[in-house]
């Protein structure tokens, strides 16, 4: 019951604060053009990537575990894409704004690895 709630509980919880936080020196450093809703989605993705992996590790897989899957797999790459080409001429701007562009491109290589490491691993 302990590793239920730290995977599925404690750090969605951990995920959300720091969200706030990174949100809460954005706008005090008052960033133009800032991006959270990039960063929320950036969040979102990198962490249900986190969550299906651990759940694949240390808990019972399921079949919201599958939803959470094809999301990651089929729709979290175009998202990411869209997101980076949108701040391509916008990652000069700020320090957020180039680690959020990267991040969107750094997460199809991130899939990319992980697909090919859970080929291997199956052998």
């Amino acid at each position: 019951m302990a590793l239920f709630l730290l995977i599925h509980l404690i750090i969605p919880i951990l995920g959300i604060l720091y969200f706030f936080k990174i949100k809460s020196k954005i706008e005090y450093e008052k960033i133009a053009d800032p991006p959270i809703g990039e960063l929320f989605v950036i969040f979102v993705t990198y962490g249900g990537l986190i969550l299906a992996i651990l759940t694949s590790l240390f808990w019972k897989w399921s079949a919201m575990a599958s939803l959470g899957m094809a999301y990651l797999t089929f729709i979290a790459p175009i998202i990411m894409g869209i997101i980076s080409y949108s701040l391509r001429d916008k990652r000069k701007i700020s320090l957020y704004h180039n680690l959020i562009y990267l991040s969107g491109i750094l997460y199809i290589v991130a899939l990319l690895l992980l697909i090919v490491i859970s080929f291997l691993i199956e052998r």
